[in-house]
C-alpha cells in the first residue's frame, strides 16, 4: 500500500506538527534531565500547549485569513476574494463612482460656502 505523502501547505498542519515534536520530545528526553531541573521543565511541557492553543485561537479570532494556505481554495479568485483584494476594473468602477458621486457633492455645496477674500 503505497500512499502519496502531501506535504504540509497549510498553516494548521504546520502548528500541529510543531506542537506533536515539541510535547513528544519533551517526554523522551524527561528522564535524562538533571532532577534539580525537571520540575520547571515538566511546567513548561504543560503549560506549552496550552499557551499555543490560546494564541491559535486569538489568531483565529482576529486574523482567520492567514490559516488558510492559497491550495485550501478551489482557485485564485476565491483566494483573493477571501483576503479582501479587488480587481483592477472594480477599483476603476469604485473611483469613477465615488468621482461622479463628489462632482454632485461640490455643486451642492460650493453655494453654501464663503469664499475667503483674496489678500493682496
Amino acid at each position: 500500500m503505497k500512499e502519496r505523502l502531501k506535504h504540509i501547505s497549510n498553516p494548521l498542519t504546520i502548528i500541529a506538527v510543531f506542537c506533536g515534536i515539541a510535547e513528544v520530545s519533551g517526554s523522551v528526553i524527561l528522564p535524562f534531565i538533571n532532577t534539580a531541573n525537571q520540575e520547571t521543565f515538566i511546567w513548561f511541557l504543560m503549560f506549552f500547549p496550552t499557551m499555543i492553543v490560546i494564541l491559535f485561537f486569538l489568531t483565529l479570532n482576529f486574523n482567520y485569513k492567514t490559516l488558510y494556505s492559497p491550495t485550501d481554495y478551489r482557485d485564485d479568485k476565491a483566494f483573493l476574494d477571501a483576503l479582501g483584494y479587488s480587481s483592477p476594473i472594480e477599483i476603476k468602477e469604485k473611483i469613477t463612482k465615488e468621482l461622479k458621486e463628489n462632482e454632485i457633492g461640490n455643486v451642492v455645496s460650493t453655494g453654501d460656502i464663503k469664499r475667503p477674500e483674496r489678500i493682496t
